[in-house]
């Protein structure tokens, strides 16, 4: 009796990310395609859930990229992205936004 796993030819979450790649520009797309870590974010927390969005703001200079992460323990952090060279993203800031949160 053969008791191997089956290989799953579309998990959800490689579903996701196929849908993620398609709604995203090509230059984002091509980024995703290198097959390794462009971008890395250590995070000042553990095991707290949180919510994730990449976006591009408009300064002087310039677009530039930014990562917002909204952590479930009321903390939103705002990390620097280098869409042109990547490595580590910066801390730029952090706010407090447990008021707002419904009680």
């Amino acid at each position: 009796m053969n008791r191997e796993p089956k290989e799953e030819s579309s998990s959800p979450v490689n579903s996701w990310m196929e849908w993620v790649k398609s709604s995203l520009p090509t230059q984002v797309t091509e980024v995703w395609a290198q097959g390794r870590a462009f971008a890395t974010i250590t995070t000042p927390f553990v095991d707290t859930r949180s919510v994730v969005a990449v976006t591009t703001v408009s300064e002087g200079d310039g677009l530039k990229g930014r990562v917002i992460i909204a952590g479930y323990d009321g903390v939103l952090y705002v990390y620097g992205l280098n869409t042109q060279e990547g490595g580590e993203c910066i801390l730029l800031k952090q706010y407090k936004y447990d008021y707002f949160i419904a009680r």
